[in-house]
């Protein structure tokens, strides 16, 4: 049995851990200034759109794309946001509530929603 072991570069984890969340915190910051209402894009349109950048990130940096997502949802599962976890980190530094579709996780957020209003 072979097992091949991949040591990430210090660029990856740096890309990963500061670059990929900066950049996604300034996007947002161009897009949504401070004192707009957030945003919450569900649907065809929001789902199109988490896909689309978290297939591209894929392509172009594996390593620091898996980082920047694991991150981030841990980041959400500690604060129990509910939306897409893509956005967990900027939310936080932000202050905001944006919300994007997340296929994997939506479903969930749905039923956790209908069993705290049922309470």
């Amino acid at each position: 049995m072979v097992a091949v072991v991949y040591e990430p570069s210090p660029v990856e984890i740096a890309a990963g851990s500061v670059g990929l969340p900066a950049a996604e915190l300034l996007i947002v910051r161009i897009f949504r200034g401070p004192g707009e209402p957030p945003f919450k894009l569900y649907g065809l349109w929001g789902y199109a759109l988490n896909y689309g950048i978290a297939f591209d990130l894929w392509l172009m940096w594996p390593l620091p794309a898996l980082l920047f997502f694991g991150v981030s949802l841990l980041l959400a599962g500690v604060r129990g946001y509910a939306g897409c976890e893509i956005l967990a980190l900027s939310n936080l530094l932000s202050g905001r509530r944006d919300e994007l579709a997340c296929a994997i996780l939506s479903p969930v957020d749905t039923i956790e929603r209908s069993v705290m209003s049922r309470s």
